[in-house]
């Protein structure tokens, strides 16, 4: 696939490409994903992976996304973006009471996030219950060290570690119900939170942070709104508390749903 891809979004329940494409022969067999033409059909996985993220790792891309009461993250790998296959799994268990019997449904994984630095993949997500996790490992197929309960703290939402060029480490977040976000710095090693955070921006039902330096600026991506009527914005400022600017960068336009909600924004081997 020689396509720009810019964003993986989660779209009621798959996942949606916005890329350079053309559209497929009408004599097409296939419903969705790659056509074997050099074109593809959204969605590019006819599967429920909620909330992706991605990041790149030379010239592979991979995925996680949440996985809510079902445990065992998947990781997903792929070298075009519209290819994806099942790679490894994250962990297999939580040791918390009530996870045995079943008492936790939809209280697992929310909104993950994957990054690579200093030669490993990081994982970090949180759960409605017990708080921030962090996993790691040098090979995205795995083994994937056991978790860490960063910080065991309730209503806690959709984490995204940041390494500055300093090495200093930040983990940006949201509150469960969505705003605001707010950052923390971290531990270079991602085990421990050094303080006790600062709010850098309130929206409506702000959630889902993203953070990326490029060209000497911060850049926040986030979704707003809710899912069913939300949109994507992007804020970016020269300091990593702010104060950002903000451009609004997806929204419903002139179609009859809404609801660009929870992705990644990924660069390409060439630097698109």
């Amino acid at each position: 696939m020689k396509n720009t891809i810019l964003f993986l979004l989660g779209i009621g329940g798959a996942i949606v490409s916005f890329a350079q494409s053309y559209l497929p022969s009408p004599t097409s067999l296939n419903t969705w994903g790659d056509q074997g033409n050099g074109t593809y059909i959204n969605p590019i996985l006819n599967a429920d992976y909620s909330d992706p993220d991605v990041t790149r790792v030379g010239n592979k891309y991979y995925m996680v996304a949440s996985d809510f009461h079902f445990l065992r993250m998947q990781v997903l790998e792929s070298e075009d973006m519209v290819n994806w296959k099942l790679l490894s799994q994250v962990y297999s268990r939580f040791d918390f009471p009530g996870w045995d019997t079943n008492e936790h449904y939809a209280g697992g994984s929310w909104a993950p996030s994957i990054r690579h630095h200093d030669g490993r993949c990081w994982v970090f997500f949180c759960t409605p219950d017990e708080g921030l996790f962090m996993s790691n490992a040098t090979n995205p197929a795995g083994p994937w060290s056991p978790l860490v309960n960063v910080c065991h703290v309730e209503k806690w939402e959709d984490p995204c570690p940041f390494w500055d060029d300093d090495g200093q480490a930040y983990l940006g977040r949201s509150i469960h119900g969505a705003g605001p976000i707010i950052i923390h710095k971290m531990s270079p090693d991602g085990t421990k939170l050094l303080d006790e955070g600062r709010t850098v921006y309130t929206g409506p039902v702000a959630e889902g942070t993203k953070i990326h330096k490029i060209n000497g600026y911060y850049y926040l991506s986030i979704p707003e709104g809710g899912v069913s009527e939300g949109w994507q914005t992007i804020l970016r400022s020269k300091n990593i508390y702010g104060p950002y600017e903000k451009k609004v960068v997806l929204e419903q336009g002139s179609t009859n749903i809404n609801g660009p909600h929870q992705g990644a924004m990924v660069d390409t081997p060439y630097g698109e």
